[in-house]
């Protein structure tokens, strides 16, 4: 063959689309080998929290967060295990690095519940009710049918002193579903706080009438409601 110039440009092309198959291909395979380090790090990460040691698992976590620094998920995950690494030397400096890490995750996926509601209960740690408020609300925003999305912004509601506004998402939990053993325990309680003794014994007792679910799920609570109840019946 004859190398023209078009047919130079011809082969020139054909080397170039070489390159760049080759590249994707190194690029495809690096990716897999990303891929599975990452996973390997969580995995680590999961191993390490299961034998109590947080400190590792906060090690090995923060390396599948550089492998993914754009991915919302393992940072909260990180963000997760400094809440309980707060939870158990109640150092604030993890606790701030928690809100920190959520705060990165929620400006990533700013419609994902779940890190709204874990940045919740760090703002509750923090004593920052308002904000744990406002959290607690965009919670239940994204995950209108999950009740104790409800039971949580009424008992924050509490906390602020909008006992009106709590007492009204309460009710409006229970009217979704009346035998919510969660709710009757966290609006009894409230009512007990705000001296309606009455009101109080009564959502106990609703409470402790209802039939254990399969799961066992509602037995810790019945429970209480039955010790709570005892102790009424002695204040009367």
């Amino acid at each position: 063959m004859r190398f023209t110039v078009k047919n130079t440009r011809y082969l020139y092309l054909i080397l170039l689309g070489c390159f760049l198959t080759l590249s994707a291909c190194g690029q495809i395979e690096s990716e897999k080998e990303k891929k599975a380090q990452f996973v390997k790090y969580e995995l680590r990460a999961l191993e390490l929290r299961k034998t109590g040691d947080l400190q590792g698992a906060i090690i090995e976590q923060k390396k599948a967060v550089e492998l993914a620094p754009n991915d919302g998920d393992p940072l909260s995950v990180l963000a997760g295990l400094y809440t309980e690494l707060y939870d158990e030397g109640k150092n604030t400096k993890d606790l701030a690095e928690a809100k920190k890490l959520l705060e990165k995750a929620i400006n990533i996926q700013q419609n994902n519940a779940i890190y709204h509601d874990m940045l919740a209960g760090i703002l509750q740690r923090l004593e920052d009710f308002e904000g744990a408020l406002r959290e607690s609300q965009e919670t239940l925003r994204l995950e209108p049918d999950e009740l104790r999305n409800f039971i949580n912004v009424a008992s924050l509601q509490s906390d602020v002193g909008k006992i009106k506004e709590a007492r009204e998402t309460f009710e409006t939990a229970l009217q979704k579903n009346p035998n919510y053993v969660y709710g009757l325990y966290h609006f009894a309680e409230l009512e007990f706080k705000e001296k309606n003794y009455l009101k109080s014994v009564e959502l106990f007792e609703r409470a402790i009438k209802v039939k254990t679910a399969e799961d066992g799920s509602d037995a810790k609570y019945i429970e209480i409601c039955k010790q709570r109840l005892e102790e009424l019946k002695k204040l009367k």
